[in-house]
């Protein structure tokens, strides 16, 4: 199928460090070559995770945070040109900033999304809605490691 990568998109509800609940992509490189997304590796067999967060975008803090744990997700295959579109999505530098109601992890997991897949969601700032959005969507459980 040309695909080159699996990506995710992920969401947990509410918690100690996530009051109303999280969203983020997460990335599984399925080529055998080593994919970058700006200066992250991704090995082949490897994931990392891809979130924006109250000091602005991060890479692999959902990795940590949610360490063999199992998330709601949906998941699409993607090709090379589908990967460097969502890689340039990521690193775009618009994502260093945070304000709550506009520019949120919710913001930033779908618009990663539609550069990927072409399919849109819609943003909220309680990331519940995007909840609802994914169940109605074939969800996956991801385990996170």
């Amino acid at each position: 199928d040309g695909a080159v990568a699996e990506i995710y998109h992920c969401v947990s509800g509410p918690s100690l460090t996530y009051f109303f609940g999280h969203t983020w992509i997460c990335i599984r490189n399925v080529s055998g070559e080593t994919l970058y997304v700006g200066q992250q590796a991704i090995e082949p067999g490897q994931m990392i995770s891809a979130g924006h967060h109250r000091g602005g975008f991060q890479f692999n803090k959902e990795m940590r945070q949610y360490a063999n744990k199992t998330v709601t997700a949906c998941k699409s295959r993607i090709n090379a040109d589908q990967f460097a579109a969502a890689a340039a999505e990521i690193m775009d530098p618009e994502w260093g900033t945070y304000e709550l109601f506009a520019h949120n992890c919710t913001n930033f997991s779908t618009s990663v999304w539609r550069a990927a897949t072409g399919q849109r969601m819609t943003p909220f700032i309680f990331p519940f809605v995007l909840r609802s959005q994914i169940n109605s969507r074939s969800p996956v459980g991801l385990i996170m490691a």
